[in-house]
């Protein structure tokens, strides 16, 4: 038999070697790295802007790129795919309850969603004349407010059973697509997940479950195994291959994705709730409230898992499948505030820059404060990302600032775009930007 023969016979035997390769995903890898790229470092609306293709709705969903495909998402519950090297949309595909439930009982569902909030409107309308009008009157306030408590807590049921519209601050496509290869898998704030194929040939579409957090459904997929890890309400695995529910754990849900890591053999998942949970079979293995963050991930760099909240906290990461406690290695007080970005490890320094600007420099060893200085460009809602030698921070204004990496604040550049809340992404001399309107290629 030939070495060909054999590959072939290989690959037909187990089609799902031929996808071997790590899947790309929220900030490609989870780790928002990218050590060996020649990223641009100055751009304009006019300037090095190699392509941007109009996207038809807004989104908080970063830009996927494999090989010579972009995936991204749109609301109000799109999946597309733009070709690379010219920004050309190859296919798109709606995700909508109609898709996952059928027309008629999607029908139904809209209609009793529709009137819930009308009733919800009415109600709340009612109660504020009310205070306004007779502000003393305690009793009557008392009943009007139990009608209200009732059908906010029939608005929650309904959103956790049925596939509503995320229309909510983050809208419906703040979660990030993930792609192995073969299929390409996209969640949805209504609670809907499906998988394509590279030619957009849908492979199953599922409702898993909605969401009742304020802000919305933030949380990106996780692959490992051939499994899929999804959080909307409780954390949930799905057979890659089928979408079938393999498990499903009772976990609190955050905006925060979850990123997966390797304890030795064992495949587990490090959950923004503070979890360690097993692939295999849901099992919770650890919890430790220094994990527990809202919306920035934890992330792991060289066998260490840094998570940032109220402190940054340094654990080693266990090397048995079966461990149950952490070993902290240090932790620091951080700036105070919202965490929406996640932090990135470049070169023994952990960059972490907190929702309203104040970037925050530790060394990744000891936890010892290099610099902390605000930055003036708005809000952060995307990651920090270390492309090449350049540290790379967007405001949700568009605004980029461009840092050379080290122990000192050195800014290379200041780049405007359009408003953004998603990651940027690099591929060797190109980077990736999902704005509210566009998508960019930009390039030297």
């Amino acid at each position: 038999m030939t070495r060909l023969s054999l590959i072939v016979l290989l690959i037909l035997c187990n089609p799902t070697a031929v996808f071997a390769e790590s899947p790309v995903g929220w900030r490609s890898d989870a780790s928002g790295r990218y050590p060996d790229v020649t990223p641009p470092t100055r751009w304009s609306q006019q300037e090095n802007v190699v392509w941007k293709t109009e996207m038809p709705g807004k989104s908080f969903g970063s830009p996927v790129v494999f090989g010579d495909k972009v995936f991204v998402v749109s609301d109000p519950d799109e999946l597309l795919c733009v070709a690379a090297n010219d920004g050309k949309v190859l296919w798109r595909r709606a995700n909508s309850a109609r898709e996952s439930i059928g027309p008629d009982r999607a029908k139904e569902m809209l209609d009793h969603w529709n009137s819930l909030n009308e009733r919800k409107k009415v109600l709340q309308k009612q109660f504020n004349e009310l205070r306004k009008a007779k502000p003393d009157a305690k009793t009557e306030h008392g009943k009007l407010r139990d009608k209200l408590n009732a059908i906010e807590k029939e608005v929650g049921e309904t959103r956790r059973s049925n596939p509503v519209p995320g229309n909510r601050g983050s809208g419906n496509t703040a979660a990030t697509p993930i792609c192995d290869g073969r299929y390409v898998y996209t969640v949805f704030g209504s609670g809907i997940v499906a998988a394509y194929d590279m030619n957009g040939e849908r492979q199953w579409i599922k409702f898993v479950g909605g969401t009742t957090l304020g802000f919305g459904h933030g949380s990106s997929p996780v692959l490992i195994d051939r499994r899929l890890i999804v959080h909307f309400h409780d954390l949930v695995a799905l057979e890659a291959d089928t979408g079938e529910i393999v498990w499903r754990t009772e976990l609190r849900a955050r905006h925060a994705t979850s990123i997966a890591v390797r304890l030795g053999t064992t495949a587990a998942i490090v959950s923004p709730s503070g979890n360690f949970v097993r692939v295999s079979d849901g099992t919770i293995l650890t919890t430790d409230k220094a994990l527990e963050v809202s919306e920035g991930s934890p992330i792991v760099d060289n066998g260490v898992l840094y998570a940032q909240s109220g402190k940054t906290t340094a654990f080693r990461l266990p090397t048995d499948g079966n461990a149950t406690e952490l070993e902290s290695l240090w932790q620091t007080n951080s700036s105070r505030g919202r965490r929406t970005p996640s932090p990135v490890v470049h070169d023994g320094l952990l960059y972490g820059v907190t929702t309203n600007g104040i970037l925050e420099v530790l060394d990744a060893q000891t936890g010892d404060v290099a610099y902390r200085k605000r930055l003036d460009i708005g809000n952060f809602y995307s990651s920090i990302t270390a492309a090449g030698d350049y540290i790379y921070l967007t405001s949700t204004k568009g605004v980029t600032i461009v840092l050379d990496a080290g122990r000192e604040y050195r800014e290379i550049e200041n780049n405007q775009l359009e408003s953004i809340g998603s990651n940027p992404v690099f591929v060797g001399k190109r980077l990736y930007l999902r704005g509210h309107k566009h998508l960019y290629c930009i390039g030297e």
